[in-house]
């Protein structure tokens, strides 16, 4: 179960490059194994500071109850991460925007339209822009690291994980990108990612 969680918490900080590969094949835009591992090295190091930050946080408290702080964080971040998503459903099925939510809502902008990264409008991502990228998935990640380290998962092998189907998850969606399926996988990967979360920090309430 330990070594599924750490997977799980890997996939699911992972979902965003998926949507973000199946966004770029749609919209054609293209990046190569350089920048592919470049977004990957930078979600690496992301993970294994957040975790280790959260390692260290928890080393202040009675270890007793380490893995319930872990839980409940996790759950909050998942909550938050689904009421996000939902959010950005309704507004999408909705076509309406309003001024005031585009500062809230830029990084899924982001996400769904990461031409804005291409600054160049190359229709190509190059190095400069695949860090840009990278920053700006791997600062969304932070919250789940800081829960899974709380939670006193490895932070090397989490990381590494992370780096692993960080690579293979922008690679899978670039191809996605041209089937027809992959509007239904870019609507409802954030639902489904937030949802793992919450049963992760359930779970990890329920087995302490």
């Amino acid at each position: 179960m330990y070594y599924l969680s750490m997977i799980l918490i890997a996939l699911c900080s992972n979902i965003d490059n998926l949507v973000v590969g199946i966004a770029m094949g749609i919209k054609n835009l293209r990046i190569n194994m350089t920048g592919n591992l470049t977004i990957a090295l930078i979600s690496f190091i992301g993970t294994y500071l957040s975790m280790s930050l959260g390692k260290f946080f928890i080393s202040f408290i009675y270890a007793g109850i380490a893995n319930y702080i872990g839980g409940i964080f996790l759950i909050v971040i998942g909550t938050q991460s689904l009421t996000s998503a939902l959010i950005s459903t309704v507004r999408k099925a909705k076509q309406k925007i309003k001024e005031h939510d585009k500062e809230i809502l830029s990084y899924s902008e982001y996400i769904e339209n990461p031409e804005k990264v291409d600054i160049n409008k190359s229709g190509f991502i190059d190095l400069k822009e695949s860090i840009i990228l990278g920053f700006v998935l791997a600062v969304n990640n932070i919250g789940v690291g800081f829960g899974a380290g709380i939670s006193k998962f490895d932070a090397l092998i989490s990381s590494i994980l992370t780096f692993i189907l960080s690579t293979m998850a922008l690679f899978i969606g670039l191809r996605m990108g041209k089937q027809l399926l992959s509007k239904t996988i870019e609507k409802y990967a954030g639902i489904i990612s937030s949802c793992i979360i919450i049963l992760l920090g359930i779970l990890e309430l329920i087995i302490n």
